[in-house]
């Protein structure tokens, strides 16, 4: 738990000159004085120290340093920061902290995915903020860019990045003193310190560290007339795992195309359209916003005008996770299910033409509802049927075809599976019933991932399951494998994508966790191969596929990849390289 003191005169003379070891936990934040001579640093043990940098020595009194000038502020414990804890927090709630350069503004990230902005300097409880959400866990950091034009913040469990772009309203009144405007005398009672939880045994010992200024600058508690527009999302949801125990949730699947040919895909609690690039070189995105915590899962219709999402159970739902349907083009909520499955949503899925959903809960029996289209365009949805699934985790489903004799002979309307089966679903009324499908020849697999439709040379529709050890089956109207086409990938094939022609499902493009986006015809021969290593900088396991077609050929001209490393990459197609 110690801070280096290092000086040189170039990078090549750098050595070192102190330790200062006098903090009892990991040290999580340093600023220094505007001369060099000080610094101040927090732990996990809540201290709040301070260090003379010349000598590398602890100073003791705090009285010494109320009036240093920090070149930073970046200490979440401190005189000027007191006011950002409100009576219900422990002292790990806010994870950083950060002054503008400016020095009237106060950026805050904490547990609960907001980023705050107060005035600066904040010393008393009850201070006016901004907060704005978006991440979906731990907002781990927050930086102000040079000038202040942007905050940066970064999320934890979410593994994304947000930029936020610094908007000035009634810049004239910003600095002016308002009826909400108090003198602080130097006075000690007239300060609140953080009043957190039991974090350290009923003793903070941050606030024997904190004295305030012999002259304290006059104190704003409102919140200020500045304001953050988030302006980009550096980040994917690709694999971002939901659940505990047996209910474990691998997120995938999750990446596609709208009818504008612009890429729909989730990040923390967002859904991202990600436009296409403008002639002036430039993108932009467009955000749906409707969810509050982590969004598990993400669709879009077969004629790409619509999204549906699943969110996991968060603070305000009481363990309840929603569903919305909301418009892919431009963001808009177009209607909600809220509160509809318990601890979360793991599986959504659009019917062939988009008249019907699916969704699949959290719970210990993931519990399906399909919902009903009522009005047109979504603008209603209604619960057509509910039911119990099997206790092992699902990872997927889909609606079988309407051409597939299952289907029209009202055998079953829909797939899902996971955990080492798949069951096929029927409805009659208002009830849905299922049936566990039966490999036959092949193995039974440790689990299956994906599954697609597609129209064989003999004109019938089957369905093709992709499976944990790289087969894919194939389902006959029996709903028992009729044929393998094994090592399809070298391990798990995560995603299907299906491929359609004149109006029929006539290829299909499979997506593994071996970095490969393969291409199979009707007889699910392979047509084409892609390694994808050599483009992904992180981790080039493959999570989703999706492809968008020539309008004028009708050919494919790209596949949109999503990678387990939370990466989105494009193969072009056009040019037939």
């Amino acid at each position: 738990y110690d801070v280096y003191l290092d000086s040189a005169m170039s990078r090549a003379d750098l050595k070192l000159r102190h330790v200062f070891a006098k903090h009892n936990s990991v040290v999580n934040h340093i600023d220094l004085s505007f001369d060099g001579a000080f610094m101040q640093s927090n732990c996990s043990a809540y201290e709040l120290l301070f260090c003379d940098i010349s000598s590398g020595k602890q100073i003791t009194s705090a009285t010494e340093l109320k009036d240093v000038r920090w070149s930073d502020w970046t200490c979440p414990l401190g005189w000027p920061v007191q006011g950002i804890w409100s009576g219900n927090m422990d002292g790990s709630d806010i994870n950083s902290v950060d002054r503008s350069h400016t020095g009237h503004l106060l950026a805050v990230g904490d547990d609960f995915g907001a980023v705050s902005l107060y005035r600066y300097p904040c010393p008393k409880t009850g201070a006016g903020k901004n907060t704005y959400q978006g991440h979906s866990s731990h907002v781990m950091n927050v930086r102000w860019s040079v000038g202040d034009e942007y905050l940066i913040s970064c999320g934890g469990g979410d593994k994304c990045i947000f930029q936020w772009k610094h908007v000035i309203s009634e810049t004239s009144q910003e600095n002016k003193q308002d009826n909400n405007t108090e003198i602080i005398e130097n006075n000690q009672s007239e300060f609140s310190e953080p009043s957190g939880g039991d974090e350290s045994g009923a003793i903070k010992p941050w606030l024997g560290a904190i004295k305030p200024p012999k002259f304290p600058p006059p104190i704003n508690k409102s919140a200020p007339l500045i304001k953050l527009n988030l302006e980009w999302v550096y980040g994917y949801c690709s694999s971002a795992v939901a659940g505990s125990g047996g209910n474990k949730l691998k997120v995938s699947n999750n990446l596609f195309y709208n009818t504008n040919g612009q890429l729909v895909y989730p990040a923390a609690s967002l859904g991202i359209i990600q436009e296409s690039m403008s002639i002036h070189g430039k993108r932009s995105q467009i955000y749906f916003q409707g969810h509050d915590d982590d969004v598990l899962c993400l669709s879009v219709s077969h004629n790409r005008r619509f999204a549906v999402t699943g969110q996991t159970a968060s603070k305000s739902s009481k363990g309840k996770g929603s569903v919305i349907v909301w418009d892919a083009v431009d963001g808009r909520v177009l209607t909600r299910m809220d509160g509809c499955h318990q601890r979360g949503v793991a599986v959504v899925c659009f019917n062939e033409d988009d008249s019907q959903l699916l969704s699949i809960g959290l719970d210990d029996t993931n519990t399906h509802i399909l919902w009903s289209d009522s009005q047109g365009n979504w603008s209603r949805a209604d619960k057509v049927a509910e039911e119990k699934g099997d206790k092992g985790t699902v990872l997927f489903s889909r609606f079988i075809h309407s051409k597939n004799t299952l289907r029209q002979k009202g055998d079953s309307l829909f797939v899902s599976g996971g955990s080492g089966s798949i069951n096929f679903w029927r409805l009659e009324g208002a009830k849905l019933s299922k049936k566990q499908g039966k490999w036959g020849k092949a193995k039974s697999p440790s689990a299956v991932l994906c599954c697609g439709n597609i129209m064989s040379k003999d004109m019938k529709y089957r369905l093709v399951v992709g499976t944990s050890s790289g087969e894919l089956l194939v389902f006959e109207d029996n709903k028992e494998v009729i044929n393998i086409v094994d090592k399809a990938h070298s391990g798990p094939v995560v995603s299907i994508s299906e491929g359609i022609t004149s109006g029929d499902i006539s290829f299909l493009i499979t997506g593994g966790k071996d970095h490969y986006v393969k291409v199979w015809n009707q007889s699910l021969q392979l047509i084409s191969s892609f390694d994808v290593t050599k483009y992904s900088l992180i981790d080039g396991a493959i999570t989703s596929v999706d492809y968008w077609t020539d309008s004028t050929s009708n050919n494919v001209r790209c596949i949109a990849i999503g990678t387990s490393g939370g990466e989105i990459l494009q193969l072009d197609l056009s040019n037939n390289d």
